[in-house]
């Protein structure tokens, strides 16, 4: 009788299906078969599933009964399965639930084993503990470990499906053995372990970030009193001579400046501290180098190359030969960028520097930008002007940080960008207003490359007339390179011209820089109606001549004569 009881018990209606079957209890599993033995069910009961009953009174069956789980993570009910059962069966799975919440209690978290093919080998259960450093796994198996957490340098957390115990997270820890080989150690856990490995974790790293700040402050420290020490050697002629010959372009061009960090960079991490991309953008510090050409792809990296391994490396050799300094390249690297801000501030101050004598101490950089896009000789939108500028306003203390060329020059930029643009939208609404639709007659970029030579000249002189400079032409033979001397706030200034159908060489460039010291002038511009070769381009950068070409002429045109 007891055999015809036990088998009524489990006897119960897959309502999914709408067919009987016999649901049997093996381990955690609940297994259903229906009775034609044509369809079996299994499901792993686990922490997470829970039951729903219905009374049926005067039936069959004793209760409805809805087998759920609870996602992890989530407020997501998932219904399983649905069965029409009676009350010994029921008390039977939620006796079953309730050993399996208890088992839950001794497994917090499962240390997982993985074979060779990176496979689930073994779960190992037990509880564990944070205490400082140290991490406590005490195995349900006696099997106990400990472990250092300083040993382990990263923590990865990934969410799990796992039903059976409840697990959220898969916690993994790693580090390097002795062979530098990676290493993890893998658990399963539950949120609340979860939030307190990865606090544990995180508290050690930032111990171990502070200590590295402090070592590469320290560095920086000595780098800086180093730098200052050599300077303090009447060493500054050395230096300034170095940076007349050497390539400006590292010095002026954000992007050459921020790849020539990056190399020096590779040389000792520690240096990171004393470079100035590490405040601008630390990132750039720690990308692969091709990953950098891709972003800076006009950069030249040869000429970075040659600048390192020749001029800089030289250049280093000879501080530490007349200083007996042993100092990194980092030092020699500082060096070079303090004294480049007093280099380019002379530069500037000795051309412009009168145009902003109506300013005091007090002025802001507001009302120095705005005196700067009023320079009528230069092109106030060119990347090396601005450069320049930046470090004519940084040794005037006009930025927040005014040591970081970087960071000045990316603000300065914007300024800039702004108020030639607001320069922009007065001079067309001026026009707007000026025009006279009867009379007026605009003089087009076209017509101008229709002039002869000599029209040409007397144009350019016309236009800076209406600058405001007083114009002399020399003589049209034996000129010695100067068309047109020009002279405005005590400043004088040799031009040549050139209406060309190519663009302009070399030679315009030699011819100027020859007629400035027989004239004996300031600063010399080559105006064309045309464009300059790439060659012409770097030599008037290396002798200080301003280019204005067919766009910077066009500009002229537009605020002069429209």
């Amino acid at each position: 009788m007891g055999f015809f009881k036990s088998f009524r018990k489990d006897i119960v209606f897959l309502v999914e299906l709408k067919t009987k079957g016999r649901l049997s209890i093996i381990g955690h599993k609940l297994i259903f078969k229906d009775n034609k033995d044509s369809y079996n069910m299994e499901i792993e009961l686990g922490e997470k599933y829970f039951l729903e009953r219905i009374p049926i009174p005067k039936a069959e069956f004793d209760f409805k009964v809805a087998i759920n789980f609870r996602k992890n993570n989530t407020a997501e009910i998932k219904n399983v399965a649905t069965f029409l059962m009676n009350a010994e069966k029921y008390n039977e799975i939620i006796s079953l639930l309730e050993n399996i919440k208890r088992e839950s209690s001794k497994r917090e978290v499962a240390l997982v084993e993985f074979d060779q093919k990176n496979n689930i080998n073994n779960y190992t259960y037990g509880k564990i503990k944070v205490d400082g450093e140290k991490l406590y796994f005490h195995s349900n198996d006696g099997n106990d470990i400990t472990l250092d957490l300083s040993d382990f340098y990263d923590i990865h957390v990934k969410n799990s499906e796992d039903e059976k115990f409840g697990y959220q997270y898969w916690v993994a820890l790693f580090k390097k053995d002795e062979k530098n080989e990676f290493k993890n150690i893998t658990f399963l856990t539950k949120e609340d372990k979860m939030i307190e490995l990865k606090n544990a974790f995180q508290e050690i790293k930032n111990k171990r970030i502070e200590e590295y700040i402090n070592t590469l402050s320290e560095f920086k420290k000595t780098a800086v009193n180093t730098a200052k020490k050599i300077l303090d050697a009447e060493l500054f002629n050395l230096v300034y001579k170095f940076l007349y010959q050497t390539n400006k372009t590292i010095f002026l061009d954000f992007k050459y400046f921020m790849v020539c960090e990056r190399f020096i960079h590779e040389v000792d991490d520690r240096g990171q501290f004393t470079l100035t991309t590490y405040d601008f953008n630390k990132d750039i510090l720690s990308l692969p180098m091709e990953e950098i050409m891709k972003l800076f792809s006009d950069v030249n990296l040869e000429e970075i190359k040659k600048f390192l391994n020749e001029d800089l490396s030289m250049f280093h050799k000879i501080l530490i030969k007349k200083t007996g300094l042993d100092n990194t390249i980092f030092v020699t690297w500082l060096v070079l960028r303090m004294v480049a801000q007093n280099y380019f501030y002379e530069f500037f101050n000795n051309r412009y520097g009168i145009y902003f004598n109506d300013l005091t101490d007090d002025s802001s950089i507001h009302e120095y930008a705005k005196v700067y896009v009023d320079l009528d000789i230069i092109n106030t939108n060119s990347a090396q002007n601005l450069a320049i500028f930046t470090y004519f306003l940084m040794n005037k203390n006009k930025f927040e940080d005014s040591s970081n060329f970087l960071t000045c020059n990316n603000v300065l930029v914007k300024k800039i960008d702004e108020l030639l643009e607001n320069k922009k939208l007065d001079r067309f609404e001026r026009n707007l207003l000026t025009f006279d639709t009867e009379g007026s007659k605009v003089i087009t970029i076209e017509e101008i490359d229709l002039m002869s030579g000599l029209e040409f000249e007397q144009f350019i002189g016309n236009l800076f007339s209406h600058m405001g400079f007083s114009v002399v032409v020399t003589k049209s033979s034996g000129d010695q390179g100067i068309d047109i001397i020009i002279e405005k706030n005590g400043l004088k200034f040799g031009v040549q011209t050139k209406c060309y159908s190519k663009p302009v060489t070399n030679k315009a460039i030699q011819e100027v820089v020859a007629g400035l010291k027989y004239y004996n002038l300031m600063e010399g511009i080559v105006v064309t109606n045309n464009y300059f070769t790439d060659s012409a381009i770097e030599l008037a950068k290396s002798n200080g001549i301003i280019l204005w070409d067919r766009n910077m002429l066009k500009e002229k045109l537009n605020e002069i004569f429209v």
